[in-house]
């Protein structure tokens, strides 16, 4: 049964994320800043005490959205339910490390369990940054990458 399911939903997925295309007034056009400029960019200075608790999606408006749940040096990340589906998946189930102050994360995945989740990453490393009160990843599918930004909400 949880296959069905699993499998009728999976195209429900795909529409949203497929729809969810860029705007007009996208700024990816733009030359990408030299990594000094990158680094200036983040606000590394105000990292948070604590990663742990609950991070949402910023734009909460897209057809895809996830939320993020980190403790004790893990994160797990969901598809979260938007407007039109009600239902969660697993995406992301990793270690998060903290300890560098540069902002980044390089987090190793629990492939076991991801690989039996049908909508999860198929990647064995995901990297977050923290960037402006943001943690910030990279989702692809069907060929096209956007970065997620998540921020803490307990």
């Amino acid at each position: 049964m949880k296959k069905f399911i699993a499998i009728a939903v999976l195209p429900l997925f795909l529409i949203l994320a497929a729809c969810g295309g860029q705007s007009k007034d996208s700024t990816h056009s733009a030359a990408a800043p030299s990594p000094s400029a990158s680094a200036k960019l983040r606000n590394i200075d105000t990292l948070p005490p604590s990663f742990d608790g609950k991070w949402a999606a910023v734009d909460t408006d897209k057809d895809v959205n996830f939320e993020a749940q980190i403790s004790d040096n893990h994160i797990v990340v969901n598809w979260a339910p938007t407007k039109d589906n009600p239902s969660t998946a697993l995406y992301w189930d990793g270690t998060f490390p903290v300890g560098s102050d540069t902002g980044t994360i390089v987090s190793q995945g629990n492939v076991k369990k991801m690989s039996n989740a049908l909508l999860a990453s198929g990647s064995k490393t995901k990297k977050f940054t923290y960037e402006n009160g943001q943690l910030v990843f990279s989702f692809s599918m069907m060929g096209v990458t956007t970065p997620v930004h998540l921020k803490k909400v307990t």
